[in-house]
């Protein structure tokens, strides 16, 4: 889906309400920092638990990776809004699959956006503060349109049939063929970064991970 596609649909999406959504003004605190800030900060996220799965580690590290291979940018903009206080509306605001975040990075232009659970809170990374400042409008205005939207009713099943309930089970292959991309996306970053093997970049990984945890626990 490209940018323009995407664009269109937050605005569509923005238009459509019959109630025009009005966010109340909000002061970020910003920051910015050098990339050996940010990767400093990163190993501090790893070791408060902020990436708790194989999975969620090797999303930072894409995005890691890629901070190291852009680190021409200088410094680095950083800002945070604290999440809602209901798991429900997280997750609708996240989306399946982390889609409406994964869509609210590519329109705004920012590099990472996550949901700290050990905090609640909604953290953003960019290369300006106007494309920071932009993803967490965004993200605002979508906390408070969820809240404002009932979620869609459950589909009504036929009580004479009996239906297997597969969805979990693709949900997880889902997830599964996910994260071997991810995984195969670092492993490639790795190794074009540090000129390893394959097996070198793998035990890299195992690495960085481990000495994370250990050096912040």
């Amino acid at each position: 889906m490209s940018v323009e596609t995407q664009t269109l649909i937050i605005q569509k999406e923005q238009q459509g309400c019959k109630q025009p959504i009005m966010v109340p003004p909000m002061r970020y605190y910003l920051q910015r920092f050098s990339y050996s800030q940010l990767n400093k900060q990163w190993h501090e996220l790893m070791a408060s638990g902020a990436f708790p799965t194989r999975e969620s580690i090797n999303e930072s590290l894409v995005f890691m990776n890629n901070a190291h291979l852009n680190s021409m940018y200088g410094t680095w903009s950083f800002g945070f809004i604290p999440a809602p206080p209901h798991n429900e509306i997280t997750k609708r605001v996240i989306g399946k699959n982390g889609y409406y975040f994964k869509m609210t990075t590519t329109v705004s232009d920012v590099e990472f956006i996550w949901h700290d659970r050990v905090t609640n809170t909604f953290l953003f990374w960019g290369t300006t503060n106007f494309k920071v400042v932009k993803a967490m409008n965004a993200i605002r205005w979508r906390i408070h349109k969820v809240y404002a939207t009932p979620p869609p009713p459950p589909p009504r099943l036929d009580s004479h049939y009996e239906i297997e309930d597969i969805s979990h089970d693709e949900e997880e292959e889902k997830e599964e063929e996910e994260s071997a991309t991810n995984n195969e996306k670092v492993i490639r970053d790795i190794m074009e970064i540090h000129s390893l093997d394959r097996k070198g970049a793998e035990e890299k990984i195992d690495e960085m991970a481990k000495n994370a945890v250990v050096k912040h626990s």
